[in-house]
């Protein structure tokens, strides 16, 4: 378990999370995993259906994370991760979606089928405001979910309903699937009070412990590749805090 990063109360660590999670203990899990969309090769690449993106998409794929599990190794690996959270803080906030059009899978797949053992709290629809989807034989896919679950430590009311409209983050060269800022802000403000530590076992480019920090949280962030670590830590030290 080695330390990548650490000031004001943000610890990065570099490695696979199911071995940094049990040593770990915090308030809230907020995460968005990888999705397994198995594009490396399909000709589905990030952001390929949008017009003059060619060229970002082609240097994203050389550059892209490990999404190519079969099927059921994934769920396998999503079901442990999601236990170990639940082990190391009593609520976990997680982002995925519905899988329409997964390459070689002749299916589409929902999260249920590997998340329904565990104690779902609320489902939250994210309203990403619109999509893009060519020859799809289906309405345009515009929208992701936030399962939570457990029992959150504490409560603020923020005047939120179970429907959130939030634009996407535009993929950029940072990550390939970057997280909105947002996102992570709103369930660490509801499920979580001041001081307490928030905890993200896929960190990518750090979204959650920028939200952490800017809340006045403490923060814990898991990331196995080390450009994304490198990234996440700039950008924690560029982070303002909220007053």
């Amino acid at each position: 378990m080695k330390k990548y990063y650490e000031q004001d109360g943000i610890v990065i660590y570099l490695g696979d999370c199911r071995e940094v999670l049990p040593e770990v203990r915090g308030a809230l899990v907020v995460t968005s995993p990888p999705y397994n969309l198995m594009r490396r090769g399909s000709g589905a690449g990030a952001n390929s259906i949008h017009s003059g993106a060619r060229s970002l998409n082609d240097k994203l794929q050389n550059q892209w994370y490990p999404d190519e599990w079969p099927e059921a190794e994934y769920q396998s690996w999503q079901r442990n991760v999601i236990g170990l959270c639940l082990e190391s803080a009593p609520c976990l906030c997680y982002n995925h979606k519905v899988r329409y059009q997964v390459k070689r899978s002749g299916r589409s797949i929902h999260p249920m089928e590997w998340l329904g053992g565990f104690p779902l709290w609320v489902e939250v629809v994210w309203d990403r405001g619109g999509g893009m989807a060519f020859n799809c034989r289906r309405p345009i896919p515009s929208d992701e979910r936030i399962f939570v679950f457990g029992r959150p430590p504490s409560w603020t009311n923020i005047g939120l309903t179970t429907v959130w409209r939030i634009p996407p983050v535009p993929q950029g060269m940072d990550h390939p699937c970057p997280f909105p800022l947002e996102i992570p802000n709103r369930c660490i403000a509801m499920f979580s009070g001041p001081g307490d530590v928030v905890i993200d076992p896929f960190m990518g480019s750090g979204a959650t412990l920028e939200a952490a920090k800017k809340l006045h949280r403490r923060a814990i962030g898991i990331e196995i590749e080390e450009r994304y670590a490198e990234i996440a830590a700039r950008r924690l030290d560029q982070t303002v805090l909220a007053l």
